[in-house]
């Protein structure tokens, strides 16, 4: 038995997508039952998470731990301190911000988004280092077929060519600066969807996430009224989603249909993906770009002044493995995808990074870790 404990923030959802879609990509390698999935929140007592760890060695358990994001780091390191070669610790994230290296390098496993690892990166986790295109995501054709049928009596029904559209957010940079995405770049890419959507008879569904809007303008202090109401779903609660939807409206614009995501509320970001036949992802969520380009060929993801400078080779990277991938840049120029039917000759980046683990346990342990 493989005993996976996967440590999650509760705040971050692309890394906790991350650490989920990897470890679920990896029970998939193995007969069902040899693996078994235990969630672990890192903001707890690392009580708990020991306990687990101890009580599955005592077992005979193999113990693997799987981590994303920055803020899993202090915890992954001293659980791998403390057991050593006892557990096996894989971390992912889509950038390894600057000072973290060292702290990483003390892990069995990295996985990086190609376009963001350094000369130094590669040189220091020599052995360790996966470099994925795209990050790991946790989502299957299912989650979108079910999410679909729980929320479709809410989602307008068209016969027409159907586009998403998903509204940038704030991002980071390495050094945690933040970056907004702001009003006045919503209100020029509301000017381009509408023409996209005249020009070719399209119905439009707009969604957003919870970065979109989510700094007030000094880029510290958090709108803490952003995505947190009681109001209808089709009422945007941030400034940014506000001026993309007046844009819209003030231009005539009606064939369009408009879902806020909100904290605690089921998002219909999935569903909507399920439906569309042409998506617009926002380029500082790689996390979206990856879940995107993994069930969509008609994809764009267009560029905004909230992407961190390795966001943009990391994009770029994406689009030559994927050249399927659209890329729209901040004066609204196209760069076209060239062949959809490479689509389906990749892995998702969840299933690269599971594998990886597989093969360095059975390194480790000849026999022990074959699967199926």
């Amino acid at each position: 038995m493989i005993k996976i404990i996967c440590l999650i923030s509760g705040i971050f959802i692309g890394d906790d997508n991350n650490a989920r879609g990897t470890a679920r990509s990896f029970a998939s390698l193995y007969p069902t039952g040899d693996v078994s999935i235990a969630e672990h929140k890192i903001a707890d007592s690392t009580d708990s998470i020991e306990r687990d760890i101890e009580e599955s060695i005592t077992s005979e358990q193999k113990v693997t731990i799987i981590a994303a994001g920055n803020s899993s780091i202090a915890t992954a390191k001293s659980l791998k301190a403390k057991y050593g070669e006892r557990i096996f610790v894989s971390w992912s994230a889509h950038q390894l911000e600057e000072g973290n290296l060292a702290d990483v390098a003390a892990f069995d496993q990295v996985a990086i988004a190609r376009g963001a690892v350094s000369h130094e990166a590669r040189a220091r986790l020599a052995g360790k280092l996966i470099e994925t295109t795209g990050v790991p995501h946790n989502l299957l054709a299912k989650d979108l077929d079910d999410d679909f049928e729980a929320l479709k009596s809410k989602i307008a029904v068209t016969d027409r060519k159907k586009i998403l559209v998903v509204l940038s957010g704030d991002a980071p940079d390495s050094t945690g600066t933040q970056h907004l995405y702001t009003s006045e770049e919503a209100l020029k890419f509301a000017s381009y969807i509408i023409t996209k959507a005249q020009a070719e008879d399209c119905f439009v569904y707009v969604t957003n996430g919870p970065r979109t809007g989510k700094f007030l303008i000094d880029g510290i202090a958090v709108d803490t009224a952003a995505h947190r109401s009681e109001a209808e779903i089709n009422i945007p609660t941030d400034p940014v989603s506000s001026a993309f939807i007046e844009a819209l409206t003030a231009d005539g614009f009606r064939d369009f249909q408009f879902f806020d995501f909100r904290y605690g509320q089921q998002s219909y970001y999935k569903a909507l993906l399920r439906i569309c036949d042409s998506i617009y992802l926002p380029g500082e969520s790689i996390s979206m770009v990856s879940e995107g380009s993994d069930f969509k060929t008609d994809v764009t993801v267009y560029h905004t002044g909230s992407m961190p400078d390795s966001y943009y080779r990391e994009i770029d990277v994406i689009r030559v493995q994927k050249s399927f991938i659209s890329v729209l840049d901040t004066s609204f120029v196209l760069t076209p995808g060239t062949d959809a039917a490479l689509a389906s000759s990749f892995k998702p980046a969840a299933q690269e990074v599971a594998e990886g683990i597989q093969d360095k346990l059975i390194e480790r342990s000849p026999g022990t870790y074959l699967g199926k």
